[in-house]
């Protein structure tokens, strides 16, 4: 493998794809160029490496699990924005912040469905790397939907092609977050006066949020809660969708903010008994 060259090609597909986002306003259009240009640029990288191969195991571990995901994962996340702007609901604000709630749920339950390769590659784990990206070498895995995969048998493995899918569903989950905070107001630079002064983070107040919200304790959509706490409490929350998926990646303590306020009331209440 010529690592100048596939470097070259990378830093090709981003300057292309920069240019077509400023040249195409149609988001339908632009997102299906952007699609078809990253496919056109994989296919050269297949060609360089199919024909030059790899010097060592070592590099081809490297490839498959570092390098090749960077380029397939745009194709993944081009091809789910061009979807979702395509299928996206001409009505109400409401129609459309659920049509996108719904393309998050999907990506929720596709991290939930493989939650322990997420986990293993999040830790930057190497002790299956020969098992997972070495051509040929790699398992079956159910319940991918392969539809989403560019899984092609001489050039790479399917947990290449899965560790691609991770990339560009964190990059779709951005993508829909910018377009709910246009639909729905979140993140919006609100500040009044009257609030209280806050000492702990945002990440606490959204796992604070959907406790509320989920508990049924609050008879409220997550948007309207998130945007009360951040009148009350005088903050820009963002991306509160993506923080809750988030939380579900936690191996120890999914909940640990909750599980602070509780160990420190149990404190206080013993040490007031």
């Amino acid at each position: 493998m010529n690592a100048q060259y596939v470097e070259q090609l990378y830093k090709k597909l981003m300057s292309s794809l920069a240019n077509l986002n400023g040249e195409i306003s149609n988001p339908v259009a632009k997102q299906s160029a952007m699609a078809l240009k990253s496919k056109a640029i994989v296919v050269e990288l297949r060609t360089h490496i199919i024909e030059s191969g790899f010097d060592s195991i070592e590099e081809e571990i490297h490839f498959f699990k570092e390098i090749k995901p960077k380029f397939s994962a745009l194709i993944y996340f081009h091809e789910k924005a061009y979807t979702i702007e395509f299928r996206m609901p001409h009505g109400t604000a409401e129609q459309k912040s659920m049509f996108l709630a719904r393309e998050i749920s999907k990506i929720d339950n596709f991290y939930f469905n493989n939650i322990e390769f997420s986990s293993y590659m999040k830790k930057g784990s190497t002790t299956n790397d020969s098992t997972y990206f070495v051509v040929g070498n790699g398992q079956l895995i159910l319940g991918l939907g392969y539809d989403y995969l560019d899984f092609d048998p001489q050039f790479g493995s399917i947990h290449s092609s899965l560790a691609a899918r991770f990339i560009g569903a964190q990059m779709a989950l951005e993508y829909i977050s910018k377009k709910l905070a246009t639909i729905e107001g979140f993140g919006s630079p609100y500040i009044d006066n009257s609030t209280l002064d806050y000492d702990g983070t945002n990440t606490e107040l959204i796992e604070l949020a959907y406790a509320l919200h989920k508990s049924g304790r609050i008879k409220s959509d997550i948007k309207e809660i998130v945007s009360v706490f951040e009148t009350l409490f005088s903050t820009t929350i963002k991306d509160p969708y993506r923080t809750y998926h988030d939380f579900k990646s936690r191996k120890i303590d999914r909940t640990k903010f909750l599980t602070f306020l509780k160990k420190e009331l149990n404190d206080a209440l013993d040490r007031e008994s």
